[in-house]
């Protein structure tokens, strides 16, 4: 298990060839831990570029004139997926999205003219014909963009939920009513069925991953004494599993479901939230004294309390806000930052961006404080090559994780984020491994740290909470 480092019962020196052999074993497995980060992340590059395809299509269609109509069949099934009939300043698209469309759409609305008020509505098909209402959106004259023409008026998102047809509908009014129909410019976005389906074969083969190294490190639990880090460990794994999500081939075969996303949704910013206080406590605990008789030991309120709230400010705006908004628009913003206006969004991401900056800094200082306090040479005489290559690892993965969270806050709305998850839940996945092996109940970390003796056992658990 992890250990506190202290000077107070520093470890015996170790002969020269004990030391040569540690480096030999630190060695391999730096290199072993590097390369299954690396190799995983390389595969579901090749997959994601020749497999995966574009994570958003769009569809671009104009009306002009008083009556207008066009579809759009699939090359080559000669399926049609939409139809749009225009007369008279109303548009109306109908949605086939069963084979070609999933997760969501969104409906963009140009015009050049810029004098006149627009709504867009989306309804769904319900069983008997009845028509449900999703959505609604409306754009005041000179609303969305009036000082340039290349900004859209109106946006229209909509969270796909399971409706064999969607129709949306654009109705457009002018200063009078003699006003010609102006001409207008549709551009729907949504997700491709292909870029989904990979999506869910690498989700599914990660889930069976997580799922086989639960049952083995169970199954080793139960044959040895339980350490605390043993049961943070198997609480991340838990959470991982929820975080690949092994519902989203079923939410696909669905054509949509709100409770499978939501499910999800709150699944991926849990486990979020646990690996910060996770990574938090472990910092902590390398840069407490607790072999230092000059220093108090923190309670156990002391040492929780404000990880727990730093926490719980970045939970608050990772996971979709239920207040005020809908659920489909809680998970819209989740998914693409499509379901919130301008204001909204900045502010999220801004309450994000500083929780995570707050977050890292705290992480920075604390490590800072703990190689400060023993020295360069200290450290590398206590700790093993074994425990300074996997804190490096942590370091590198935090760091990027932090950066991709940061990146998605600004900059969901341009789809970049749907292409980055395969790679961003495998790093996690190879992440995960490598902590269980590293924790992994009766392994060589184990017996590494039973070899040190009493002065090892002395300096306390990383994560022991008694301790604190």
């Amino acid at each position: 298990t992890w250990s506190t480092w202290s000077t107070r019962n520093p470890v015996a020196p170790r002969s020269g060839n004990q030391r040569g052999a540690r480096d030999m074993c630190g060695l391999s497995y730096s290199c072993v831990a590097c390369t299954l980060l690396v190799v995983p992340l390389a595969v579901c590059s090749v997959v994601n570029v020749f497999l995966a395809g574009p994570p958003l299509k769009t569809v671009v269609l104009s009306s002009n004139g008083g009556r207008y109509s066009a579809s759009l069949p699939l090359v080559p099934s000669k399926q049609e997926i939409l139809r749009l009939r225009a007369s008279d300043g109303t548009a109306r698209l109908t949605l086939l999205p069963e084979g070609e469309m999933t997760r969501f759409l969104l409906l963009t609305l140009y015009a050049e003219e810029r004098t006149r008020s627009y709504e867009a509505t989306a309804l769904g098909m319900a069983a008997h014909g009845t028509l449900v209402p999703l959505a609604h959106s409306t754009a005041r004259p000179g609303g969305m963009g009036a000082a340039s023409a290349e900004l859209p008026v109106l946006q229209l998102p909509v969270l796909l939920q399971g409706y064999s047809e969607y129709e949306l509908t654009v109705r457009s009014k002018g200063a009078e009513q003699t006003d010609p129909p102006p001409q207008l410019e549709f551009r729907l976005t949504y997700v491709p069925a292909a870029f989904s389906s990979v999506q869910a074969a690498v989700r599914l083969v990660l889930c069976v991953g997580v799922a086989a190294t639960l049952l083995a490190y169970g199954a080793a639990m139960g044959g040895t004494a339980p350490d605390t880090a043993h049961f943070w460990v198997m609480s991340l794994l838990l959470l991982l599993l929820g975080l690949n999500d092994p519902l989203y081939a079923a939410c696909l075969a669905r054509g949509g479901d709100l409770t499978l996303q939501a499910a999800s949704a709150w699944a991926e910013a849990c486990f979020s939230a646990l690996l910060l206080l996770f990574w938090l406590a472990h910092a902590d605990s390398m840069s407490s004294s607790r072999g230092d008789e000059s220093v108090a030991p923190l309670g156990c309120s002391a040492f929780w309390a404000p990880k727990l709230l730093a926490v719980g400010a970045f939970f608050l705006f990772a996971a979709p806000p239920p207040f005020g908004r809908t659920e489909s628009e809680s998970l819209l913003a989740h998914y693409s930052g499509a379901g919130e206006s301008v204001h909204e969004q900045d502010t999220v991401a801004v309450g994000l961006a500083c929780a995570v900056a707050c977050i890292a800094l705290w992480l920075s200082c604390l490590l800072a404080r703990a190689v400060q306090r023993l020295g360069w040479k200290q450290v590398d005489y206590t700790y093993t090559e074994r425990e300074k290559a996997f804190v490096a690892i942590t370091a590198v993965v935090g760091i990027l994780w932090l950066c991709g969270t940061l990146y998605r806050a600004l900059h969901s709305r341009r789809g970049v984020w749907l292409k980055l998850q395969l790679p961003y839940l495998v790093l996690i996945n190879s992440y995960l491994g490598l902590l269980a092996h590293a924790f992994w109940p009766g392994g060589e970390a184990a017996a590494e740290q039973a070899g040190r003796g009493e002065h090892a056992r002395q300096r306390g658990g990383l994560l022991d909470v008694e301790a604190h």
